[in-house]
């Protein structure tokens, strides 16, 4: 990321650096942000299904302590 903005002031040459330099990165950001958000669904999946089933192994191994008493 930073190669990237420090290619970007370099052919952009802004009078102001520092506005340049926090416009940059906010659109850089959104970019980015939106790409990591479909990287995550499928592992967010994953981790939902192994939630329920470790809840579901969880309760059959209750189950089977209540009834061995």
């Amino acid at each position: 990321m930073l190669e990237a903005l420090v290619e970007a002031l370099l052919r952009s040459r802004p009078d102001d650096v520092e506005s340049f330099s926090a416009e940059w990165l906010l659109h850089w950001h959104k970019d980015h942000h939106e790409e990591q958000q479909e990287d995550l669904e499928p592992l967010r999946a994953e981790r939902d299904h192994y939630r329920t089933q470790r809840d579901q192994l969880l309760q059959e191994l209750q189950a089977l302590g209540e009834g061995a008493q």
